[in-house]
């Protein structure tokens, strides 16, 4: 999951025994060893086994850039239990590269997640993205994810940014 500070986060979780119909309520908590974010009760909502996680670009614009853990508690009762842990990026609006949005747009499209911030994406033959076929989606995604790794790399603390090239003969 990828959060945008000041931009609204949504997401939706399956947590199977954790029904609102039952009397659970869902909490949460992100973390990266020096911020501790509570997401209270009131930023989930839930049906049978489905949560959506909404936080408002009010409290995202708080948070800060880098990975995250987030910890979701069920509660029941008064009798708390982890539903999931999983893994959240947090990124500062306006630095989302391009290989990152087209990773993050593919994936969700890949997954079913898609919004309607994806439509207008497309490939540089200038192909929508949400018009390809499965097979051009895999293409495109694992294209991107090297180009997302080179980002990585080349931002690296010890990095120089300089590119070798190596030329065989």
């Amino acid at each position: 999951m990828k959060i945008t500070a000041g931009l609204t986060a949504k997401k939706v979780f399956t947590l199977t025994g954790y029904s609102a119909a039952d009397g659970w309520a869902i909490t949460g908590t992100l973390a990266d060893g020096t911020n501790t974010y509570t997401l209270a009760a009131g930023v989930f909502s839930g049906s049978a086994t489905a949560w959506t996680l909404t936080i408002p670009p009010a409290t995202t614009t708080g948070y800060s850039p880098g990975d995250y853990a987030l910890y979701l508690t069920a509660t029941k009762d008064s009798s708390p239990e982890t539903a999931l842990e999983t893994s959240v990026q947090v990124v500062a609006l306006g630095t989302i590269s391009h290989a990152r949005k087209m990773v993050t747009a593919l994936t969700a499209l890949m997954e079913g997640a898609s919004t309607k911030d994806y439509v207008s994406l497309t490939t540089p033959e200038g192909e929508s993205i949400t018009r390809l076929t499965p097979e051009e989606r895999i293409g495109w995604l694992r294209h991107y994810q090297k180009e997302l790794t080179k980002e990585k790399s080349a931002a690296a603390p010890g990095s120089t940014g300089v590119k070798i090239i190596q030329v065989g003969f």
